[in-house]
């Protein structure tokens, strides 16, 4: 059986996963942001 301690150790590093996860979607639109702009650029120059 599983201790409450333990417990609440996993939910923390479920948290921290998903906060993590959350964290690389948005650099990862971002990216693909400053990507776009930098092609629009390159069109433009």
């Amino acid at each position: 059986m599983i201790n409450e301690t333990t417990m609440e150790a996993v939910e923390r590093r479920m948290l921290d996963a998903r906060f993590g996860a959350d964290q690389a979607r948005e650099a990862i639109a971002s990216a693909q942001l400053a990507y776009t702009r930098a092609e629009i650029a390159v069109e433009i120059v």
